[in-house]
């Protein structure tokens, strides 16, 4: 559609685009924009030329004397341009459905997209302080993750045993380096860290060639060599590591993969299983202890309870033999693994009844439980119970065992009763409040309400056996 020259204002009228320049620009029509349905919608098949007609109209019949013409479509999503009108001495009457806007209120973005000479870039300085916030960021949630792990395993024997292979690993490499480089100048001395698959199949195949060392020495036993078990934790603690410092060393390939993915890993972790069967039989484990199971029997299970009964005097000696035996005879008869049995609380237990019919058809017999939700064996907070009956033997019940226990704590030693009403004032501990005993715990070293240490529990099984001329494979573990 061609537009009407004859009506457009004499300053906008040019013979050449080019002469625009040449003379200030005219002022600027005000412009009408429709925000709502008209009050007269009708369909058209050009809406902006049906509008710009409406508008015309109207301005003609307000009487204006005034010349129109139609403007260029403004860009915007949710408005659609309509033809203003121009008046000579005065704005003509807004039309119904629209609203009157100057011109230099408008401000529309352009969408096409900016020339490349007029692109602006960060400057260096900026992007350098960008990529430190990024890596303080990163710094600070692998520590909050590591916070976490080791929180998660605080209650655990792990930290000990993981901090203990990576010192042997540490120590071995840097005393085989040391040889290297003296056996072969021209050698370059390789550090120990970052930890790799080809650094630990060396570390790994001197540490089952070795002898085994004496619990809590630096001597070793002549003859004795490690067994599988020591293997499988070396690696797991080493994986352990590796994974937790990977982020150090992302410019090292190697640290960068998990160790039991590498096949020398799999192949030495594979021959320390299959040489476990013949280390047994060349130490003649099980012969030596004189039992087809590598467990307790009852004789031995009577000689370490009537120990720990008649061995100590004074009163802490008393409390402590007492509490050994407890914690031997409870373990043995509820097959609790070592750390289920440290970390037993006293609100851990309770009585229960379990139906024997083979004495008589719904006959019950008194059991005593103890909860466990989250042993090495159990992570996700299974519950599980593990219950032990009065024995026939006075010296071999678990029962008793646990109430001489518990006469030692509160009469011999003279603990403190615990309060057994809950405290509603402390923040954190729900609907329920908080019980003080509940944090009590049953076998347990320096005070009631910190867990043994796995040491502790270790050296105090392996006296009883030593003792009581027990050999068995296992210590905290045996039943």
């Amino acid at each position: 559609m061609t537009p009407d020259t004859s009506l457009v204002h004499p300053k906008t009228h040019r013979d050449n685009p080019l002469d625009a320049f040449d003379e200030r620009p005219p002022k600027r029509p005000r412009v009408h924009l429709r925000v709502g349905p008209s009050p007269h919608h009708t369909p058209a098949p050009t809406s902006s030329e049906h509008l710009a007609s409406r508008a015309r109209q109207k301005c003609r019949g307000a009487g204006t004397a005034a010349a129109s013409f139609s403007v260029a479509a403004v860009p915007g999503p949710g408005a659609e341009p309509v033809a203003p009108c121009l008046a000579a001495c005065a704005h003509p009457p807004v039309p119904d459905g629209l609203i009157s806007m100057d011109p230099d209120e408008i401000r529309v973005k352009d969408p096409s997209p900016a020339p490349c000479s007029a692109a602006t870039f960060e400057p260096a300085a900026t992007s350098n302080s960008m990529q430190c916030s990024l890596d303080a960021l990163d710094a600070t949630s692998h520590a909050i993750r590591l916070c976490l792990a080791a929180e998660e395993r605080a209650d655990k024997g792990t930290n000990t045993a993981y901090a203990r292979h990576v010192h042997n690993y540490v120590t071995y490499w840097d005393r085989y380096q040391a040889e290297m480089v003296a056996d072969n100048p021209a050698w370059t001395s390789v550090p120990a860290l970052p930890i790799s698959a080809a650094k630990v199949l060396i570390f790994l195949d001197y540490e089952r060639m070795r002898e085994k060392r004496k619990p809590g020495s630096s001597d070793t036993i002549p003859g004795s060599n490690v067994g599988k078990s020591v293997i499988q934790q070396a690696i797991s603690a080493l994986e352990d590591w590796r994974m937790s410092h990977h982020h150090l060393y992302l410019g090292v390939p190697e640290a960068q993969v998990r160790l039991r993915d590498d096949n020398r890993i799999r192949q030495i972790e594979s021959a320390a299983k299959h040489d476990e069967l013949k280390r047994a039989e060349s130490l003649q484990v099980l012969k030596a202890s004189g039992t087809t199971s590598d467990a307790y029997t009852t004789e031995e299970l009577a000689k370490c309870s009537a120990w720990c009964l008649t061995k100590f005097s004074g009163t802490c000696q008393v409390f402590v033999g007492l509490r050994d035996r407890a914690m031997l005879l409870f373990g043995a008869s509820t097959a609790l693994r070592g750390e289920g049995t440290r970390m037993l609380q006293l609100s851990d237990l309770f009585l229960s009844e379990v139906c024997i019919d083979d004495i008589q058809l719904g006959y019950t017999v008194p059991v005593l439980v103890a909860l466990a939700d989250n042993v090495k064996s159990n992570q996700h907070g299974r519950l599980d119970e593990h219950g032990t009956l009065r024995h026939f033997h006075v010296e071999l019940c678990p029962v008793g065992a646990l109430a001489m226990l518990f006469f030692a704590c509160f009469h011999i030693v003279s603990q403190p009763v615990p309060k057994f009403s809950p405290e509603f004032s402390k923040a954190g501990y729900g609907e329920f409040g908080h019980r003080s005993w509940y944090d009590l715990y049953v076998f347990w070293g320096e005070r009631p309400d910190k867990q043994m240490s796995y040491d502790n529990h270790y050296d105090r099984v392996k006296l009883i056996h030593s003792k009581n001329d027990i050999s068995l494979t296992k210590a905290t573990h045996a039943t």
